[in-house]
């Protein structure tokens, strides 16, 4: 039986199935009621979760599951006692509880209020307030100056002050109303758009790629032009949603390990899914990988990967990944559909080619490609060599 190597010991093959069934649907993540901190904290419990159920066997990843729900149920003002020395592989975890801390503006940029007052749908207003806690956060969050020169002191008035918008035998001012149905129907927008990322986001962040390529190496041509590309749709996904950037990358990043461990690829990083496009020998792997950071430690997505250099050769998963980036060309052109309904593709206009074949990454972008010190790959083989599903976490190291 072939078995692939982990730094935690072999596992065969036909086990990938089996660790798969394990691994749950991440947790939704809800930028509306969340800080900018509060938000990469939860991404990175997901990507930590989903490790822990598929190597339910490494303690680190359940103990770095506990470090971070006593830090998210502590609160941004709350210590972190921790007894004992922490491994190197939890410092990322760790990282991001200090961010969670430091970052605490609004995940969710201010929304830019637009429409007429005379639309339609702005004048009828919701019929019903579903969730209305949520839109009160949000609100919150969103425009807290103004529902403060409201006397609206705090986001627990709000419940009141909608109530009182919503009864029409009250005689509220026309322009109170007006502001209060642009942001309902803004809200009522992002939160289409917030659904969309939970529900599909899997179906192709292997779409971007190449925006999580190590940046040590001298790459093709081709590969230079779609990480630029790449990077680009990543901003473009970010700019729709409203949040950061650094908080989309790591989505992408948990929805290609999520992608990979459903389809029986194994616990993959974006970084090992492009190598198995340069038909290099996986021994090379390590040096591919360099100093173990995503390209440009300064830009969203830079991470450090442990355990990557236990790896082994795997020419069905291969195929496999290939179809995965060919499946997310379609997936990509559906999310561009989906945002159209709501007006916001905008953001995304200036990422060129998204959602198709051109734009989505492939093992002919890296002939020629050559690691440090290693002769040029110049194979054509539709088999290329995939290094296997390694542990570690696959955390940012950016703050």
């Amino acid at each position: 039986m072939t078995r692939i190597s982990y730094i935690h010991g072999p596992v065969p093959v036909d086990e990938f199935r089996d660790r798969a069934k394990e691994v749950g649907k991440p947790d939704y993540i809800n930028p509306m009621v969340l800080t900018d901190g509060g938000m990469y904290l939860r991404l990175m419990r997901n990507q930590v979760k989903t490790l822990a159920q598929y190597y339910p066997e490494d303690k680190k990843y359940r103990k770095g599951l506990a470090l971070i729900d006593n830090a998210l149920h502590r609160g941004i003002h709350g210590a972190v006692p921790y007894i004992g020395a922490v491994e190197p592989s939890l410092y990322p975890v760790m990282r991001a509880i200090d961010v969670y801390k430091l970052r605490r503006q609004p995940a969710m940029r201010p929304a830019k209020i637009s429409g007429s007052w005379r639309d339609e749908s702005l004048i009828a207003g919701p019929t019903q307030i579903p969730d209305l806690r949520e839109f009160a956060l949000w609100w919150w969050f969103q425009d807290a100056d103004y529902l403060k020169s409201k006397k609206v002191k705090q986001a627990d008035y709000i419940n009141f002050y909608v109530a009182t918008l919503e009864n029409k035998e009250v005689n509220t001012p026309e322009d109170e109303k007006k502001h209060y149905y642009e942001m309902r129907q803004k809200y009522t927008d992002q939160k289409y758009i917030i659904n969309l990322y939970n529900d599909t986001l899997q179906k192709f962040a292997h779409h971007p790629l190449y925006n999580f390529l190590p940046q040590k190496n001298e790459y093709p041509a081709s590969v230079i032009t779609k990480n630029i590309l790449h990077s680009a749709g990543v901003q473009g996904l970010a700019k729709v949603g409203g949040w950061s950037v650094n908080n989309m990358a790591l989505w992408t990043r948990n929805a290609i390990l999520q992608e990979n461990i459903t389809k029986e690829v194994g616990a993959m990083s974006p970084e090992k899914t492009a190598f198995a496009l340069t038909g290099l020998p996986d021994e090379l792997y390590a040096q591919f990988i360099g100093t173990g950071q995503s390209a440009n430690t300064d830009r969203p997505g830079a991470t450090k990967v442990a355990g990557d250099a236990a790896i082994g050769i795997v020419p069905a998963v291969a195929l496999a990944i290939i179809a995965l980036i060919t499946a997310a060309v379609g997936g990509a052109f559906a999310y561009l559909q989906s945002i159209e309904q709501r007006k916001s593709a905008t953001a995304m206009a200036s990422v060129q080619g998204w959602g198709t074949e051109a734009y989505a990454a492939g093992k002919g972008d890296w002939i020629g490609f050559m690691t440090p010190g290693n002769t040029p790959n110049t194979a054509s083989s539709n088999l290329p060599l995939l290094i296997g599903a390694g542990a570690g976490l696959l955390l940012l190291t950016q703050k």
